[in-house]
């Protein structure tokens, strides 16, 4: 692997042959820290990544709940409406039978 990009990047090939031993250690430290603070940066991403796909699906399962509620909901008013109008229907009629009875005698 590091033969095909010292093959591709000569400039670096002639960096690296100019630097010493001490700079490329340090270098390599260096390039180690980074790696690692990259490291704990995509772990804390993965963890928050997770958190939000939880919140996602608490999200989507409360709107499904939110939706058949609403459903039950127009289920029930509608109900009522037909129990009220059904209700003021046979009000009517019993006014009406009252009258017509009072009207034979």
């Amino acid at each position: 692997m590091f033969d095909r990009w010292r093959r591709f990047h000569p400039s670096k090939k002639n960096e690296l042959t100019t630097k010493s031993k001490k700079q490329l250690n340090k270098q390599a430290v260096l390039n180690n820290r980074a790696l690692d603070r990259l490291a704990d940066e995509i772990e804390n991403k993965e963890g928050t990544i997770e958190h939000l796909q939880a919140q996602r699906e608490t999200l989507l399962d409360n709107y499904v709940k939110a939706q058949k509620l609403a459903l039950v909901l127009w289920v029930n008013q509608h109900r009522l409406g037909l129990h009220q109008a059904l209700k003021k229907w046979a009000d009517v009629a019993k006014t009406e039978r009252n009258l017509e009875t009072k009207d034979l005698l």
